[in-house]
């Protein structure tokens, strides 16, 4: 993603008891989210390199925020507004993808008149004049052959796979329906495809429906077997570090979305 909506007062809210170098992290961390359009990694190593950060001060920031603002799950750190954002934006693309397919979208269609010409002007009079002078027998041969010009082929409905449970997957479409989210063509097909790879990964796609339609997400994720926090630092400097200075252990909060 190239483009994201930030809304700058719950962003404001949410991180106004965040430090100037947590703030930083923070923000550092959140487009790394958004233009790879994948969860960030769980190591705090990592994130570090993400965020650009290298002193004891700022990998503690990271620390903090990385356990504040984000889930672990299976190694990965989640944010389930930044995903309802990256599904909107690959759901819009891919029913975008499907229009050019189908042709886009339908011409605008002119009228005999330019814009700008009044009525009964010369311009105006040889349009009239033209239409009235060309004229073309009208045959029942030619009807038919407009009409079957004018029938185009039905498009294929689309077809639940037999591996996905009809119960749990309406569900997750009522959920989103009543999120003003609704599933279309498009979305559909991508949901089956993200269940497809998550079920080749071990997940189960009854729980994973069920886990989305219970927490209200407009995705689809790996089943939550962990919820452990980043690992604290590793390097030696780091250690030491901590142990001079008692940095303590950084509590589990709760996840807040801006």
């Amino acid at each position: 993603m190239k483009y994201f909506s930030k809304n700058v007062g719950d962003f404001a809210s949410s991180t106004r008891h965040l430090s100037l170098t947590e703030r930083g992290a923070y923000n550092d961390l959140i487009d790394y989210y958004y233009a790879t359009e994948k969860p960030l990694p769980a190591e705090l190593d990592a994130l570090c390199r993400i965020a650009g950060a290298f002193s004891d001060l700022e990998r503690q920031a990271v620390h903090k925020v990385a356990g504040e603002f984000f889930e672990a799950v299976d190694g990965k750190l989640f944010q389930s507004k930044i995903e309802d954002q990256i599904v909107a934006y690959r759901e819009q693309a891919e029913k975008n993808r499907m229009n050019g397919k189908s042709g886009g979208r339908p011409r605008k269609q002119t009228t005999e008149n330019p814009v700008g010409n009044p009525v009964g002007s010369v311009s105006d009079t040889q349009n009239i004049t033209q239409t009235k002078a060309i004229q073309y027998p009208v045959t029942s041969n030619h009807k038919e052959e407009q009409t079957t010009k004018a029938q185009k082929p039905a498009k294929p409905s689309f077809a639940l796979p037999d591996w996905i449970p009809a119960d749990a997957w309406e569900d997750f479409a009522a959920m989103r329906k009543g999120q003003r989210k609704p599933l279309t063509e498009a979305a559909m097909r991508l949901a089956v495809t993200k269940l497809d790879e998550l079920r080749a990964l071990g997940n189960d796609p009854r729980a994973v429906l069920e886990q989305s339609t219970l927490n209200g997400w407009l995705g689809l994720f790996p089943l939550k077997s962990a919820r452990a926090q980043p690992a604290g630092p590793r390097n030696d400097r780091s250690a030491a570090a901590a142990a001079i200075f008692g940095f303590p252990d950084l509590p589990q909060r709760e996840v807040i979305d801006v």
